[in-house]
């Protein structure tokens, strides 16, 4: 429970206590008593105090963060700065190298393209050669794949027709792969001059990109040098910006905390007059006997919430 709940509560104890002696020279009433804390609590609007009592830690965390840093850091001057031309260095970096992968992966998307071009274009030079090579070892297998089906063969020779196949499409299969090796070297000297050309677009695009980052980084240093001769004076500002929000904060949060208490006040006086109770207590005392009207009191906050 909030010091500032707790000092609300001891207010209307006491105000409430002295109400009951005015009162008691005219007839004896009944003591009543609320768990302060509960109401509190259980109060509709208590769940944006919490919400704005993390926001206020929050800010006031990260005044206390940003001013250590801005301290550390301002502990060596020539250090910031090193500090700060190796970030941007490392920034120009990643960026430069986030612009060359782009232009490689489309480079590489175009090249591909061109290559099965290239590919059809090498197997129109060949297939007349692999059209011959197909042709002189087909009928071959034919035959010998027919005699494989003659039933009154001895296992012998069976076996004897199934090697001679598979050496057969052995060196077809061995004539194909040398024509595939020629294929691929008919592509890789189409292909040469593209991608010549490519890398050469690539080294442009990556000569532009550095110089374009050393000029960025020149003009910063220009900069940083009379920015960080008045960084005392921006760390103050930023502070007073922060400090503004704080102090808006606080006074909402102040706010919200004596419009619960005031709510909660209100209901126990209501209740105490309504029921005749003459004292209304915030804590429990051993050697008292006391209704607690805290359900009561939290069942009127309800009430008086969803009617507004």
């Amino acid at each position: 429970m909030s010091k500032g709940f707790v000092k609300f509560g001891l207010y209307l104890a006491l105000a409430l206590l002295v109400s009951g002696c005015n009162n008691q020279n005219s007839k004896k009433t009944d003591l009543a008593v609320v768990n302060w804390e509960k109401a509190v609590n259980a109060h509709p609007m208590h769940h944006k105090l919490e919400t704005g009592e993390k926001i206020l830690k929050d800010l006031l965390q990260r005044r206390e963060d940003q001013e250590n840093l801005a301290r550390t850091q301002m502990t060596s001057i020539s250090k910031l700065q090193m500090l700060k031309k190796v970030s941007e260095q490392n920034y120009h970096l990643a960026d430069i190298n986030t612009k060359m992968i782009a232009l490689r992966t489309y480079e590489n998307e175009k090249l591909q393209k061109q290559i099965k071009i290239f590919e059809r274009e090498a197997d129109a030079i060949l297939s007349e050669r692999r059209n011959s090579i197909e042709k002189d070892y087909k009928l071959e297998i034919f035959n010998l794949e027919l005699a494989l089906q003659n039933v009154r063969m001895t296992p012998e020779k069976k076996a004897d027709i199934e090697k001679k196949i598979s050496e057969v499409k052995a060196t077809r299969d061995a004539r194909l792969a040398q024509l595939a090796e020629e294929k691929q070297v008919i592509v890789a000297q189409k292909a040469a001059p593209y991608v010549e050309s490519v890398k050469l677009r690539l080294k442009e695009s990556q000569d532009k990109f550095e110089q374009e980052a050393m000029l960025q980084m020149a003009n910063t240093q220009e900069k940083d040098a009379k920015l960080l001769e008045n960084a005392p004076n921006s760390l103050k500002q930023a502070l007073a910006i922060m400090d503004k929000e704080i102090d808006k904060q606080q006074v909402k949060n102040n706010k919200r905390r004596k419009e619960i208490s005031s709510d909660i006040e209100k209901s126990a006086v209501n209740l105490a007059k309504q029921r005749g109770y003459s004292v209304v207590f915030n804590q429990f005392k051993a050697n008292v006997k006391a209704a607690d009207i805290t359900n009561d009191i939290i069942s009127d906050l309800k009430n008086t919430q969803k009617n507004k």
